[in-house]
């Protein structure tokens, strides 16, 4: 498994994140991971759901496929979970912890 898909954090500054929250606007990372305090404790989940990034790394580094953990959380969308990848592999995202 690639090591970037083993940590996990997202890269934004928190002064980003503060202005972002503050004034109503996203990021890319923010519309593809969403990480508030109300919403599990400000664990990161796919937007719209309470489902933590890290349990869809989890499936992946557990050799599961895509399809069974979509199967497993019909409220994630494939293109989420796209995205997710993409948004790690692009360096968006500093460290995930699986």
């Amino acid at each position: 498994m690639n090591s970037v898909l083993t940590k996990f954090c997202v890269s934004l500054d928190r002064v980003v994140e503060y202005f972002a929250w503050k004034y109503g606007f996203m990021t890319v990372t923010q519309s593809v991971i969403n990480s508030d305090p109300e919403i599990l404790g400000g664990t990161p989940v796919f937007p719209n759901t309470r489902v933590p990034i890290k349990t869809f790394l989890d499936y992946l580094k557990a050799g599961d496929s895509l399809d069974l953990f979509l199967e497993h959380f019909p409220s994630v969308q494939r293109e989420q979970t796209i995205a997710v990848l993409e948004t790690i592999v692009a360096g968006e995202v500093v460290e995930i912890k699986v």
